[in-house]
């Protein structure tokens, strides 16, 4: 259960355990640096002391060179020598680095043996480098001792280093397992109620035992399922309450598409009854006057009564083929803006319950193809092709596609299948009411879209595909209003 991850336990707080390890790692870097600064100052001091140490050690080494090349002679006087001697023994004793109380004294005692004044004998140049000496050994006693100390010191500096650095790793490791424990467990916890909420399961959330600062997480979430339970419920009940409008929608267009259909088929034949009207008419008006002038020829008054009777019949023929004539004019639908990609979708939408799920029906359309033309017409014709396409394919499965392309004012629309293909016959002579290869088919599907493309002022374009399959092509004329 997610709610196992939120249960109570020893949380330390984060904010104290960020403050003590601020306070360790500030308080240990500033121990370090003060000490790094403290060894620094130090070698700097003992650099300095040594430099001073030589320079006293270098008088040592003049005065006993001074001493060797006099051995013969009982007095030293080279008043040059002994005046820089003397200088450099009082920039040493200004410099004030010694370390020892003594090396001050020593140092001037050592200016008045080098008295530029007077000649120095053997045994004060002797005494005076034995007081050299003497410096040397007891200020290279106290910086060997300094040493020490900063050697001490530094060891002190790195124990301390290793001791913050174990603090800091056992302090980071505390850190893990705390945001181990306070973050990224509950972020489990959190993603598994996702999950329950992905897989609909709105059960709430039990808040006993839950951490106090979750609390208002574990309400919010069992508020939020709860709502969302009661949206579910609405939104079954408005999907169950759609369906049944869409499939009485769909029930309601069906029928009207096939009544529409009907109605094209009823056209068709009207259209085909004209036509033989149109035709019979005039022979039989040329009937009607011979036998008007043979009656006017005859004076058997039997035969004109016979004529008279047979006249009677061919006015009655010719007024039936006028009505005919008269019934079969009809006002054409005007033009509508038509949307084609939202019609053929709709169609489309629509044939789907006509169509064996076997056989996939989709449409390649470009959104900005709008033109005027008959829409119920139009819609009647794709239908035809449509239908056509799908009797032609039998029960073996395939596809029907819908494209158009438009080109300046001629738009195509083509209805294409991978089914056998149209007959030779029929593409040799063209679609005609009443001509079918197909058994129960009345020949006017094709018949009725040919001839709503030449009342448009446009033509259907019958094809076979390679290696299988069919293309009927409208070219339509396209107005944009």
């Amino acid at each position: 259960m997610a709610g196992a991850v939120w249960r109570r336990g020893f949380h330390p707080p984060v904010h104290a355990l960020l403050a003590t390890l601020t306070i360790v790692c500030i308080g240990g870097s500033g121990a370090l640096g003060w000490l790094a600064w403290q060894h620094l100052h130090a070698l700097e001091q003992v650099g300095r002391q040594l430099a001073v140490t030589t320079r006293i050690q270098a008088v040592g080494i003049q005065l006993q060179r001074t001493l060797v090349e006099h051995l013969s002679d009982t007095s030293v006087s080279d008043p040059a020598l002994m005046a820089a001697l003397r200088r450099e023994l009082e920039e040493i004793h200004a410099l004030g680095l010694h370390l020892h109380p003594e090396t001050g004294p020593r140092l001037a005692h050592l200016r008045g043996l080098l008295d530029e004044g007077t000649a120095l004998a053997k045994p004060d140049l002797a005494g005076a480098l034995s007081l050299v000496e003497q410096i040397v050994v007891d200020e290279s006693r106290r910086q060997m001792e300094m040493l020490d100390r900063t050697h001490t010191e530094a060891r002190l500096e790195l124990e301390m280093a290793t001791a913050i650095l174990i603090v800091l790793l056992l302090a980071g490791g505390l850190g893990a397992g705390l945001v181990s424990r306070r973050i990224l467990r509950p972020l489990v916890g959190l993603r598994e109620m996702f999950d329950r909420l992905g897989r609909r399961d709105y059960s709430p959330l039990a808040l006993a035992g839950v951490d106090a600062s979750l609390e208002p997480l574990f309400e919010n979430y069992n508020r939020l399922v709860a709502r969302l339970e009661e949206l579910e419920a609405d939104h079954r009940l408005r999907a169950q309450s759609l369906e049944g409008e869409v499939a009485l929608a769909t029930q309601t267009l069906l029928e009207q598409q096939h009544t529409l259909a009907r109605s094209e088929r009823l056209a068709a034949v009207g259209e085909v009854a004209a036509r033989l009207a149109h035709e019979l008419r005039n022979p039989l008006a040329a009937v009607q006057m011979t036998l008007a002038n043979l009656r006017d020829e005859l004076v058997d008054e039997a035969l004109e009564q016979r004529l008279e009777l047979a006249m009677g019949e061919l006015d009655r023929l010719t007024g039936l083929l006028n009505l005919r004539l008269s019934e079969a004019r009809h006002s054409p639908e005007p033009p509508r803006p038509i949307h084609l990609r939202s019609l053929v979708d709709d169609l489309l939408a629509l044939v789907r319950y006509q169509v064996p799920e076997k056989i996939a029906l989709c449409a390649r359309i470009e959104d900005d193809v709008d033109c005027w033309l008959p829409r119920d017409r139009l819609r009647q014709s794709l239908l035809n092709l449509v239908l056509n396409a799908v009797q032609a394919m039998g029960d073996g499965p395939g596809s029907i596609e819908i494209s158009a392309q438009l080109d300046g004012d001629r738009l195509s629309i083509d209805v294409s299948d991978d089914g056998p293909g149209f007959p030779s016959e029929l593409l040799a002579s063209g679609p005609h009411p009443f001509v079918t290869r197909r058994e129960g088919g009345t020949g006017l599907g094709l018949a009725v879209v040919r001839r709503f493309a030449l009342d448009v002022g446009g033509e259907l374009v019958l094809e076979n595909l390679e290696p299988s399959g069919a293309r009927a092509r409208l070219v339509l004329p396209c107005s944009r209003g």
